[in-house]
């Protein structure tokens, strides 16, 4: 690698502005999740979404293969709950933050502009971070259509940037 291109690498990734994501899950110990803005939208035929994970966090060694998770992209007001579960509240004390529904098997969040549940089916390791696949079963979708997003090291509401505000 060129000297200096790791520095200039992140400090583009920082220019990127992403949709603020929560991937959530149950364990054997209560669910977890964390923050992440590396997911996408993978495949519409079958509905399939795919996530990264650093391997240092402590949910990769918590999903694999067959595990069911939640991709909740959050709505413009979710901040607060993108900062307890990107590390501000300890792991097992997340799920307080914010209004979750625990029926469909991974936690989703009732305020998130919507929630995609579904299982992994594949994971491919690069670097420091792993890539899950997941197939959609359950697709929840919620009131605000605004979305909570992440650049240059601050979140924002889009309703609100969007509007000029």
């Amino acid at each position: 690698m060129i000297e200096g291109a790791r520095d200039r690498f992140r400090a583009a990734m920082r220019r990127a502005v992403s949709t603020v994501g929560i991937v959530t899950t149950e364990t054997p110990a209560g669910p977890r999740g964390m923050t992440l803005t590396a997911f996408m939208s993978l495949s519409m035929d079958p509905p399939t979404v795919a996530f990264a994970v650093n391997e240092t966090a402590s949910l990769h060694a918590l999903i694999g293969p067959g595990d069911r998770v939640c991709l909740n992209l959050l709505s413009g007001g979710d901040e607060k709950v993108a900062r307890a579960f990107a590390g501000e509240v300890a792991p097992e004390k997340r799920i307080e933050v914010g209004d979750w529904d625990r029926s469909l098997g991974a936690p989703w969040l009732k305020s998130a502009a919507a929630s995609v549940v579904a299982d992994i089916t594949a994971i491919a390791r690069h670097g420091s971070h792993s890539l899950y696949v997941a197939d959609v079963v359950q697709v929840e979708l919620g009131a605000d259509e605004a979305a909570l997003i992440y650049g240059r090291g601050r979140y924002w509401n889009s309703a609100q940037e969007l509007a000029g505000v």
